[in-house]
């Protein structure tokens, strides 16, 4: 869009932006288009006089325009998992730092649950690649289904999967992870699935004199998950609590 006088414009003629400071009255700008499709705002340019813009401008606008969105596309892909849609270590890092910082000004507990898909090596060896990313990508939207919006989803790594619970202590957090261990037990007693979804969780509670950021949260209930127990393929959900 470009506006050459918002004075004469009867879009723009009373806007206060217009009327009063910064007294606008040239204004050109490009859309710009979230990954996801949606509109999220326009990078423009603005003038406090009357301008024309050349057709080369325009298409100068349009390019800076298309870089920005090109950036977004590439910080959403660093910070997600392409195979589930969840937030990546990287992008769980970043959004789980904000969910503590509240907990933390409020005073209220806040644990890190951590699942370990165990088979989903076995998933990729026997049934393929395919196969391996439709279990990641079933057992994702199952936690995703089994926890609250204002949990913090992700995967960490290619067979870790992690929430944070605000609010939630770790006496609680058996209650918290039930709904999941209910439904995997149910998608498993359907044997058309072809494979089961074997999974052991830990959990711990946020401290801030033990974790001073998630990275270091993270690498705490990673730590209690412990060789043996990975290596074994468990037939429920135990939850160890430390």
């Amino acid at each position: 869009m470009v506006v050459n006088d918002a004075r004469t414009d009867e879009r723009f003629c009373d806007n206060p932006l217009v009327t009063c400071d910064p007294n606008i009255r040239f204004y050109a700008g490009y859309p710009i288009s979230a990954p996801d499709g949606s509109k999220m705002g326009t990078l423009c340019i603005i003038d406090s006089e009357p301008r024309e813009i050349s057709a080369e401008d325009r298409s100068l606008l349009r390019e800076l325009g298309r870089m920005v969105e090109e950036e977004l596309i590439a910080a959403n892909m660093a910070r997600n998992d392409p195979v589930t849609g969840l937030s990546n270590r990287l992008g769980f890092s970043l959004i789980a730092e904000h969910l503590l910082g509240f907990c933390t000004r409020n005073a209220t507990p806040a644990s890190l649950l951590a699942f370990h898909l165990c088979n989903l090596k076995d998933i990729d060896d026997d049934l393929g690649h395919a196969k391996g990313d439709r279990a990641a990508a079933e057992f994702a939207h199952t936690v995703l289904a089994s926890f609250r919006d204002s949990d913090v989803v992700g995967r960490i790594a290619p067979d870790v999967f992690a929430v944070l619970l605000g609010g939630v202590s770790l006496d609680n957090v058996t209650n918290s992870s039930q709904r999941l261990q209910d439904q995997i037990g149910e998608r498993n007693r359907d044997s058309s699935h072809g494979y089961e979804l074997l999974t052991t969780s830990r959990a711990v509670t946020y401290n801030g004199d033990c974790h001073p950021d998630v990275e270091a949260l993270i690498a705490d209930v990673e730590s209690r998950f412990g060789e043996p127990e990975i290596a074994k393929k468990p037939k429920a959900f135990p939850l160890h609590k430390e």
